[in-house]
């Protein structure tokens, strides 16, 4: 079984090159394209999981139970029904609750949501099986509502790392909740990206919320993929991970994400 899996992965790792735009068509491609046949772990599958089979295993911050209560306190018309039963739960987000490894490890726009992006990827580092891989979906602050965002900088990262933070910074409320724009894609590929001068009220209303104290789940990373490679090389450069990009597909058109594969070094 180990065997097959390495040649899946190692065939999925061999594809594109130059021409990568076009292994992908689209989100549906690159999910079909992670290979299951071996153990998989996905992080935080909320109420539409990527991955599903015998071999999946599910982490979340919350139990099934209190996903399907929020996902019906939050979205309309969706089938809860896809809320999968989820193996490890930490309220905090603590991977290292996981007394298993994996072959595979994917996240569908988890990545931007990590208090320390180093640790993050070192927890996951420290789940796989040797040469693993780390599948992600990542949204393109290009295109979605973090468009006026200023992306994030090796420097912000080994902030993160230093600090040591429980819970996100008043500069990320304030830019989650003040900052924003509108979420359309299409829009924004158009040259469209709305109007956030007139703020006062919301920075004031996330001023506001941050005081309560309680923990706010906000982006506190924006990438695009070439921001995205960038700042994984350097940490791997500066020894601070052990992780390597295979693959990096880029943003297609009139979406706001893209895929990349990280692959466990060994």
């Amino acid at each position: 079984m180990r065997t097959k899996l390495k040649l899946a992965l190692k065939n999925v790792l061999q594809k594109g090159g130059e021409n990568n735009q076009q292994v992908f068509k689209d989100k549906v491609s690159f999910i079909k394209s992670i290979p299951k046949n071996g153990s998989v772990l996905e992080i935080g599958p909320f109420y539409n999981p990527i991955c599903r089979g015998e071999n999946i295993k599910y982490f979340d911050i919350l139990s099934q139970a209190e996903l399907i209560q929020r996902a019906e306190d939050i979205i309309e018309n969706q089938d809860l029904s896809n809320i999968p039963n989820i193996d490890f739960v930490s309220p905090t987000g603590d991977l290292s609750i996981i007394n298993e490894k994996f072959d595979v490890i994917v996240s569908s726009h988890v990545i931007e949501h990590q208090l320390d992006l180093i640790k993050h990827l070192n927890m996951v580092n420290s789940l796989l099986n040797e040469g693993g891989s780390y599948y992600l979906i990542v949204p393109d602050k290009r295109y979605c509502f973090d468009h006026f965002i200023n992306e994030s900088t090796i420097a912000d990262v080994i902030n993160g790392n230093f600090e040591k933070k429980e819970k996100h910074s008043i500069k990320s409320v304030i830019e989650n909740k003040a900052l924003t724009t509108h979420n359309s894609a299409v829009r924004h590929w158009e040259g469209d990206h709305g109007d956030i001068s007139n703020n006062i009220d919301k920075i004031k209303k996330a001023i506001a919320d941050f005081k309560t104290g309680k923990y706010i789940d906000v982006h506190a990373w924006y990438f695009t993929p070439d921001s995205f490679k960038n700042i994984v090389k350097k940490l791997d450069d500066l020894n601070l991970i052990d992780f390597s990009i295979t693959k990096l597909y880029p943003t297609r058109k009139e979406t706001f994400e893209f895929y990349t594969v990280l692959q466990k070094k060994a």
